[in-house]
């Protein structure tokens, strides 16, 4: 799964950050043009909340 999604991220010019410590997040988000949260069980969680922040 993980090499499926590094190989479209590629693909889509898309940058994939594993491992990002929680305290570097406000500024990443703040970066980005969009946040992607696919989850099955998550409706609404801390990532969605952060980037709302962040203004995304």
């Amino acid at each position: 799964m993980l090499a499926s999604c590094q190989a479209a991220a590629r693909i889509a010019d898309v940058e994939l950050r594993p491992g990002l410590r929680w305290r570097e997040m406000p500024t990443w988000l703040a970066g980005a043009a969009v946040t992607v949260v696919p989850s099955l069980r998550e409706t609404f969680g801390n990532v969605a909340a952060e980037s709302l922040s962040a203004g995304r």
